[in-house]
């Protein structure tokens, strides 16, 4: 049952509003009119799910045990049944764009910048790319994609599509994996957390609780064909992480040139509306003008130009 109260002349009065089991619907009015000083913490009401029929009855409030118990009331109304205040659910955090996009440091020393995610909401979404690798992968390797908010244009939660490398440590080689993952932003402690992933990432530059050094990796023997193919792979996702900023750098200068497109017909559309209207006046004007000239030769007796006149 919620109960919500409201100012009429000078004295507050309210409602209690319930949300229960049938016989009542969910939104149904059941104690009305509660007015009163509060003193011994009780209420004068009416009750009842019809305001005409309902009876008179009090809401007792005891504030140690924090309930509330209706006393009296209409016989069809549930009287003895105490109820307790709820936990109000906690207020959604609200992430603004510069909450989400920027640099974001992880903690293992790794920078993931983030853009586009609101400039292209309605698009492919925004991308992340990975750089300063403790492993000294290339860099710009793409390391989230198509991230979108998730419950609103405010919201702090977001899915994207994320990237993992793992290296062999036989040959060196480097292969990529991708997986659905989700990303919750705290934009108070300016923290970010990736599901699926034990990495931390922050706002300045600490990048949370540091994860141990790795130890050191006796260099593999890797034979010439490993190596070629291992600078091949890395050679192609330094291209697609090269393609992806292009792609970015591109869509971000044709929304430019749309809105000063866009801005430009504006002005235009305004500047040829000023200069019709200023055209008609002028017309006008000139309507009048010869109008007059008319009239006045017509008083002089020359009925050729007696007209009405102009509209």
């Amino acid at each position: 049952m919620q109960i919500v109260f409201s100012r009429e002349g000078q004295e507050g009065t309210g409602r209690a509003t319930g949300f229960a089991r049938a016989p009542y619907s969910d939104g149904e009015v059941i104690a009305s009119r509660i007015t009163g000083d509060g003193a011994g913490c009780r209420f004068k009401a009416q009750c009842g799910t019809i305001t005409s029929t309902s009876n008179p009855c009090t809401v007792v409030v005891d504030p140690a045990q924090n309930r509330l118990t209706i006393e009296g009331g209409a016989k069809s109304f549930v009287s003895d049944v105490p109820w307790t205040r709820g936990t109000a659910a906690p207020a959604a955090a609200v992430c603004t764009r510069a909450d989400i996009e920027g640099d974001w440091h992880r903690s293992d020393g790794a920078l993931v910048p983030i853009v586009g995610v609101d400039a292209f909401a309605r698009g492919d979404g925004g991308n992340a790319l990975l750089y300063n690798h403790p492993e000294n992968w290339p860099k710009g390797q793409s390391k989230f994609r198509g991230i979108y908010r998730v419950g609103g244009a405010q919201s702090c939660q977001l899915k994207a599509v994320c990237a993992g490398y793992d290296r062999n440590s036989r040959t060196g080689a480097v292969t990529r994996n991708e997986r659905a993952c989700e990303l919750t932003i705290d934009p108070v402690r300016g923290t970010l957390r990736e599901s699926g992933s034990t990495l931390t990432y922050r706002r300045d530059g600490r990048g949370g609780a540091a994860t141990p050094a790795p130890a050191p990796v006796p260099e593999p023997k890797v034979s010439a064909e490993e190596l070629a193919a291992t600078r091949s792979l890395n050679a192609d996702q330094a291209a697609t992480a090269k393609r992806e900023i292009e792609r970015y750098e591109a869509d971000k200068k044709r929304i430019a040139d749309e809105q000063a497109a866009n801005e430009a017909a504006y002005r235009k559309a305004l500047a040829d509306r000023e200069a019709l209207i200023a055209e008609n006046d002028r017309k006008a004007r000139e309507a009048m003008r010869k109008w007059e000239a008319d009239v006045a030769a017509c008083k002089a007796g020359d009925r050729s130009k007696c007209a009405p006149g102009p509209n």
